[in-house]
This record gives structure tokens, sequence and C-alpha cells, in this order.
């Protein structure tokens, strides 16, 4: 029987999580966004910049850069999607984060 559940309870939840909403939390020192941490500054990490990204799916688009090796950057953006009727909330974030 632990054969079974140890077998099933990862794919259950797995396939539970996907069917939820992503989550995200913006604040001054980073982003939490479906559950990793991006913070604003770290040890070999940066934030470059925050913009509002209107459209058929709006997002809000955060971009960074990560050091993998003597002076190579790996820059990477991750988009966060707004939820309808949000859209005035998420064009104030970049200002509110000086962006």
């Amino acid at each position: 029987m632990l054969f079974f559940v140890a077998k099933l309870a990862p794919g259950f939840f797995r396939d539970r999580k996907a069917k939820m909403p992503a989550e995200a939390w913006i604040s001054t020192k980073g982003l939490i966004y479906e559950g990793a941490v991006y913070p604003y500054s770290g040890f070999l990490y940066g934030f470059t910049g925050l913009s509002y990204r209107d459209g058929t799916e709006p997002a809000l688009v955060l971009s960074f850069y990560q050091i993998t090796g003597a002076r190579i950057y790996d820059p990477f953006e991750i988009a966060v999607p707004v939820p309808k009727g949000e859209e005035e909330k998420a064009k104030e974030i970049p200002a509110q984060l000086g962006f």
C-alpha cells in the first residue's frame, strides 16, 4: 500500500498544482512567483527592470540577470500574468518600485 501511495501521490499533487492559478507576491525586496523566490539583489544575481506589457494577456515583466561565469551574464525575464480587472493596479507597480 505504501508503494502505491509513494508512486501516486506526487503525480496527484503535481496535476492539482498545474490546474491552480499561478500566485505571485511582488514587494520592494523581491518576487515570489509559483513558489520560487527571486530577490532583487543577491550573490551573482541582479534585477534590471520592471515593465507592464499590455495586449491580449497583460503581464508584468521582470528582468533579471545571473552571472554564470567570469563576466558571462545570463539575462532572463519572468512574465507575471495580470488577472482581469487588476490592470490599473498592475500599471502602478513599476512606478511604485521606481521603474
